[in-house]
């Protein structure tokens, strides 16, 4: 059996990539990691090569892509039966109208999903085989999707006080994806749980101290700018995205949102505020997300015109 899995870089979607290796065996797993900007691109290339043929299964979780290469797909009946996109934004609702997609934002009891948290949900409300039911639906691997479903929404900050998904967060981002996936898969395997070792514990403490230095230090480089009836701080940044939007927004309460450029020329939104819908803004740039935290790709041609002004003489 090979399934094929593309998933964003974030806790978020290397969850499904666990759940999925959990529920399949991770041998049968060919999991390929996407960021939002090139993604309609890299799903239309891989449709043009015919590839998903050789898979049993296609899973697309925590991303997504315009209308136009969702009709595609719904008119190739050969892809379209296996093809299983799962995700949780608000831009990406309109999905939720194809037999081959589930978009939801928010669970039954009100709180808001990840793709993790919906992907168990559609794999448990449609698989046959019961053996491997129970092995996602072990207290471990449950605690664990609730862990990335507080992180990824934020409620491990506004509503439970949580540091525990702040903690595995961490850990994605010193061990890496892959060994990251190893360990939690062999801790839940051999352990039924997630431990955290002494080791982990001195390599968070640093992290931490690393972290607050950073924050800091952007909060200095931080400008105001007007655009689009918003007071936007702006700052150039590649790290603790989350945590930094969040600081930077308590830090400065005269702007209403921050926005982070990484050195790729991606814009990454963030706010504390609850009557801005920064999805919305977004997609006046190409982009998506949810009201309080969204991103897009800036534009090539805008990068060459800052380039131009800037070595003007």
């Amino acid at each position: 059996m090979k399934i094929k899995l593309f998933t964003h870089t974030d806790l978020d979607g290397v969850g499904c990539s666990i759940l999925l290796k959990r529920y399949y065996g991770k041998e049968n797993i060919d999991c390929e990691f996407c960021e939002y900007d090139g993604f309609e691109h890299n799903i239309n290339k891989f449709i043009d090569s015919g590839r998903y043929a050789s898979y049993e299964y296609v899973y697309i979780c925590d991303m997504s892509f315009g209308e136009d290469t969702a009709k595609r797909i719904d008119s190739l009946e050969a892809l379209k039966r296996k093809l299983c996109l799962i995700d949780h934004h608000q831009t990406a609702i309109y999905l939720d109208k194809y037999e081959w997609a589930t978009v939801e934002e928010y669970k039954k009891d009100s709180s808001r999903h990840c793709a993790m948290s919906l992907l168990y949900e559609h794999i448990i409300g449609t698989a046959k085989d019961a053996v491997q039911k129970m092995k996602i639906s072990t207290p471990g691997v449950k605690s664990f999707i609730e862990i990335v479903r507080r992180y990824d929404t934020w409620e491990w900050y506004t509503k439970y006080e949580d540091e525990e998904p702040k903690i595995w967060d961490d850990l994605l981002y010193i061990y890496g994806k892959f060994t990251f996936m190893d360990i939690v898969l062999k801790r839940l395997e051999v352990f039924g749980q997630l431990l955290i070792t002494t080791n982990e514990e001195f390599l968070l403490s640093i992290e931490e101290r690393k972290r607050q230095e950073y924050i800091e230090r952007k909060n200095s480089l931080l400008k105001t700018i007007k655009t689009n009836g918003f007071n936007v701080g702006v700052v150039f940044a590649e790290r603790y995205i989350s945590e930094l939007g969040n600081e930077l927004c308590k830090l400065n309460p005269d702007i209403d949102f921050v926005a982070m450029i990484n050195m790729d020329g991606y814009v990454s939104y963030r706010t504390i505020r609850d009557d801005i819908n920064l999805g919305e803004f977004s997609k006046l740039f190409g982009g998506g997300g949810h009201a309080k935290a969204s991103g897009n790709q800036i534009k090539d041609e805008v990068i060459l015109d800052l380039l131009q002004r800037l070595f003007q003489n």
